[in-house]
């Protein structure tokens, strides 16, 4: 008996090193450095524990299979990964710190359930990640209510990501609960994502968000205006955080507020929709971005615009020396243009006007196209200054024009959707002459009969448009119905001036499937061969056909038009 009290205090003395584990690997980070066991020690220890239990049984609730699976535990080489190593495998499986802030929380959903299950590997593991604040960051509305309690707990006082999208099916109850419960925690938020009617919007922003950098409201998708029982409820730019958001540097919000002065020093990216109970007036929404200094992103989606009686007031203008992306969605070309009128952007470099097709009325669309294109003047004028080439894409979506400066600047692009291109075009063509001096290449889509406005490409407006352009250099046409007519208008000019045209031409990239069009353009190819073998010449263009591998008749397409490739060279990812 001597002997077993002996061997039990021995034991007992080195039960509280040897938990702290193989080089302190046990030991919680919050509690006070230990002596530690080197390897050596370790072992000599275990060997004066195991022996005592192997003797006289078990003593300190401790056995002898549990204890030599502790000390294989100790000695892997999983346990014994050094802690910043350790750190960094966390971060990376969680999510957190893997992209910017305003990123990541779409990992939320499983983010907390995954760092509980690294915490349940082993002691250590444990130990680390509830030490670890940052795992515990991103929080989830559609979890249980004490999970969320636990993460908010574990991630002390650290900025919070919030996810709360379950309600972009359903606005159930619990989701909602869990929300209003996160909304005490506003002051820590530092990126959110909402799913929420407009009515409710409210209820999870009427505190101050100090630290919000980052915040994206969406409607559910069942959620429509006539489910809003209460109109009082919709809130105010007074109401939203009490307008004190003055970390805000990205706002993508489904509902319009009226933003009277906004509190808005930081915002840089800025997307609104107007799909909720309010309508924005053309004042309002420049009234809106005044407020505003530092936008350098803007995407406006105007679907609905309230009428204003009188009309907007000409001499209020919004200030935005740093906008660089316009974007603007709408029903009527005159609210754009109402809207590009109001604007001060010296520094724009893209800008994209696009509209729902539903709404145009065909029979107005050619004097909204002159109203906007009046409007964009201004803005297309200060690009096109020190513009070095400019390409053209027409067809499919409408026209957008690519400027390219010095090889140190960034291109500069506007893109006009929804209208024929060739208006556009001839506008802007008259307007600007340094277009057609300085277009070197041009991409033409096919049209598409889904569209109000075809682009359609005939052979007459292709050919003009060749000799228009004087410095063109490539052409890329898509496969579809005018593929042909464009082949053959770039291959057989037939005047002299286009000819010339013809000769400056360099390249010619068919894309796409070409078996609906195969015989037309051998055609054309043989008509142009025939054609040079004539006049003792032959056509210096490079014309390329990217195929299309997934077209079980392309194959047979490459063998029709083998016995051309000294003019047409394929190529595809299987030739790489």
């Amino acid at each position: 008996m001597a002997e077993r009290r002996q061997a039990k205090r021995e034991v007992g003395d080195l039960l509280p090193r040897l938990r702290i584990g193989l080089g302190g690997m046990g030991q919680p980070l919050t509690d006070e450095p230990r002596e530690q066991f080197t390897t050596e020690e370790f072992d000599q220890a275990f060997g004066v524990v195991d022996d005592a239990v192997q003797r006289f049984g078990r003593m300190h609730r401790i056995e002898q299979p549990t204890l030599r699976q502790f000390r294989n535990t100790q000695r892997s080489a999983v346990y014994r990964i050094p802690l910043e190593t350790l750190c960094f495998i966390f971060v990376y499986a969680t999510g957190v710190g893997d992209k910017p802030h305003e990123e990541k929380d779409a990992l939320g959903r499983s983010h907390i359930r995954r760092a509980m299950a690294i915490s349940h590997v082993c002691s250590r593991w444990y130990n680390v990640a509830v030490s670890f604040p940052s795992l515990w960051t991103v929080l989830d509305a559609d979890v249980p209510r004490r999970l969320t309690e636990m993460a908010l707990e574990r991630s002390c006082k650290l900025p919070l990501v919030l996810l709360a999208l379950n309600g972009l099916y359903s606005q159930t109850n619990g989701t909602q609960e869990s929300l209003k419960y996160l909304s005490q925690h506003i002051h820590r938020w530092q990126s959110a994502r909402i799913a929420i009617s407009e009515d409710r919007l409210g209820h999870v922003t009427q505190f101050p968000a100090p630290l919000l950098r980052y915040l994206q409201i969406t409607p559910p998708v069942d959620y429509g205006a006539s489910d809003i029982s209460n109109v009082d409820q919709i809130i105010s730019a007074q109401q939203f955080f009490q307008g004190q958001t003055p970390s805000l540097e990205k706002l993508d919000m489904a509902y319009w507020i009226q933003w009277d002065t906004p509190n808005l020093p930081s915002l840089r990216e800025l997307r609104i929709g107007f799909w909720g109970i309010e309508s924005p007036t053309v004042s309002g929404i420049v009234e809106m971005l005044a407020g505003c200094p530092r936008l350098e992103k803007l995407e406006l989606d105007i679907c609905l615009i309230a009428a204003e009686h009188p009309g907007p007031d000409t001499s209020t203008q919004a200030e935005l020396p740093h906008l660089r992306q316009l974007t603007i969605i709408g029903s009527q070309p005159e609210h754009a243009a109402a809207i590009l009128d109001h604007l001060q952007c010296p520094q724009l470099e893209h800008a994209n006007i696009d509209f729902y097709r539903l709404f145009l009325d065909p029979e107005q669309i050619s004097p909204m196209t002159s109203h906007l294109l009046q409007a964009i003047k201004p803005k297309f004028q200060n690009m096109l200054q020190g513009t070095n080439q400019i390409r053209l894409v027409l067809g499919k979506s409408g026209v957008g024009f690519r400027i390219e400066r010095s090889p140190s600047l960034r291109p500069l692009s506007i893109n006009l959707f929804k209208f024929d291109w060739r208006p556009v075009l001839e506008w802007a063509l008259q307007e600007f002459p340094e277009i057609s001096e300085r277009c070197i290449a041009v991409l033409i889509y096919p049209s598409t009969k889904s569209q109000l406005t075809p682009a359609t490409s005939s052979y007459g407006a292709v050919k003009d448009l060749i000799a228009s352009l004087k410095s063109l250099e490539g052409v890329v046409a898509s496969s579809g119905p005018e593929v042909c007519e464009i082949f053959r208008a770039f291959l057989c000019p037939g005047d002299s001036q286009s000819e010339s045209s013809h000769h400056r031409i360099q390249g010619m990239l068919l894309d796409g499937c070409l078996c609906p069009w195969k015989e037309d353009i051998v055609r054309t190819l043989e008509e142009t061969r025939s054609r040079q073998e004539k006049h003792l010449k032959r056509t210096e263009i490079i014309i390329s056909a990217n195929v299309d591998e997934d077209c079980e008749g392309c194959p047979a397409t490459r063998d029709l038009l083998r016995p051309f490739v000294d003019d047409i060279c394929f190529f595809s990812l299987s030739d790489l």
